[in-house]
């Protein structure tokens, strides 16, 4: 993330990112294929604010 300071105001900003992959059987491995699963996690933040 990164952040500013001008005077008496500042903005803070942060992204994170993620990703992960598993494999889920739901039945015997043996008889069944697994079921691939990604997730992709996007998160945004931000701060805003003044000193008085």
């Amino acid at each position: 993330g990164f952040g500013i300071y001008i005077k008496r105001f500042f903005v803070d900003v942060a992204y994170q990112w993620s990703r992960s992959e598993s494999n889920l059987y739901l039945y015997d491995p043996t008889m069944v294929n697994a079921a691939r699963i990604t997730t992709l996690t996007h998160i945004a933040t931000g701060t805003f604010g003044f000193r008085f």
